[in-house]
């Protein structure tokens, strides 16, 4: 069993919806986008169209981590600069001039 994380591809909209809506409802039975869209099929399609739109924003697929099992998605984490670590950018130019240091990924 070979497990890889790696920053998630446009082809993983709807695995990235799914986390959306399943860390929004934690342990509980509902969370924030059930209640913005009642209807879990009009939710979802929401949710798709989120995760896939522009401009980006924290839903955007471009901003997750797939841990894959096998080659098939099993977890995801969003994070817009914890991709972009795990892609080597660290922070923009404009932090390192006020003095913070360059991030590396691990």
């Amino acid at each position: 069993m070979e497990t890889r994380i790696r920053p998630a591809t446009a082809a993983e909209v709807p695995f990235v919806a799914e986390v959306i809506a399943l860390a929004a409802r934690s342990h509980l039975p509902r969370g924030a986008w059930d209640l913005l869209v009642d209807d879990e099929a009009a939710g979802r399609d929401f949710r798709l169209r989120v995760a896939a739109a522009e401009p980006r924003g924290f839903t955007r697929w471009s901003g997750f981590l797939v841990a894959a099992v096998d080659g098939r998605p099993a977890a995801g984490l969003g994070s817009a600069g914890i991709t972009a670590l795990a892609r080597g950018l660290g922070p923009p130019p404009l932090r390192r001039r006020k003095g913070l240091p360059r991030l590396r990924p691990a």
